[in-house]
């Protein structure tokens, strides 16, 4: 992996182009901060699907399946605390209605 340098001479107008590889602390910095981003993505996506799931634990919803939700978000909210960066989402239970 190399980064490119362009840069033009104002005068003449040339360009000349530059490629050097990248160092070791840029490179460790740049596996930073994807792991982090990926960890945030994880964190907001079990926030958004919990906040869309907010109804189904209310007690005068009158579930039938009402444990699968609670597991379900219960997952989720294990996500929400401990992020990681390869997060397997579970698969939101369909409501039965009793």
């Amino acid at each position: 992996m190399t980064k490119l340098e362009i840069s033009m001479d104002v005068v003449t107008g040339k360009t000349s182009r530059n490629e050097t590889p990248f160092t070791t602390e840029e490179l460790a910095y740049s596996k930073q901060i994807t792991m982090q981003s990926s960890i945030d993505n994880c964190k907001a996506k079990a926030k958004q699907l919990l906040s869309q799931t907010d109804w189904a634990v209310l007690p005068d919803v009158g579930l039938a399946n009402s444990a699968d939700f609670v597991t379900y978000r219960g997952i989720l909210r294990g996500l929400v605390i401990s992020p990681v960066v390869d997060a397997v989402f579970p698969i939101e239970p369909t409501a039965v209605w009793s």
